[in-house]
């Protein structure tokens, strides 16, 4: 039975995320438009702002995203910004 359950999970998570790749052709683009989230602004890499008291779950899930975002723009490092708690990404 456990068996069964896990590959029908396995079937519907694979098609959907098959079919999510295949109604988005492009994830990245060059030329912004209305609504969109850009990860490099006129030079400016996208801010992420977190309090550094946090707890280490979402100070890895912070790390993990700039990390993303890195491998994305190519070239977003953290600086500092204020008081010690706050981190700009």
């Amino acid at each position: 039975m456990m068996r069964l359950f896990f590959t029908l999970f396995l079937v519907i998570f694979f098609a959907s995320n098959s079919n999510a790749q295949l109604r988005e052709s492009k994830f990245i683009f060059q030329e912004a438009q209305a609504g969109d989230l850009a990860l490099v602004d006129r030079g400016s890499p996208l801010s992420l702002h977190f309090d550094l008291k946090n707890d280490k779950v979402v100070l890895r899930a912070v790390e993990n995203r700039r990390q993303d975002f890195e491998m994305v723009a190519g070239r977003l490092k953290p600086s500092y910004l204020g008081p010690p708690q706050s981190v700009q990404l």
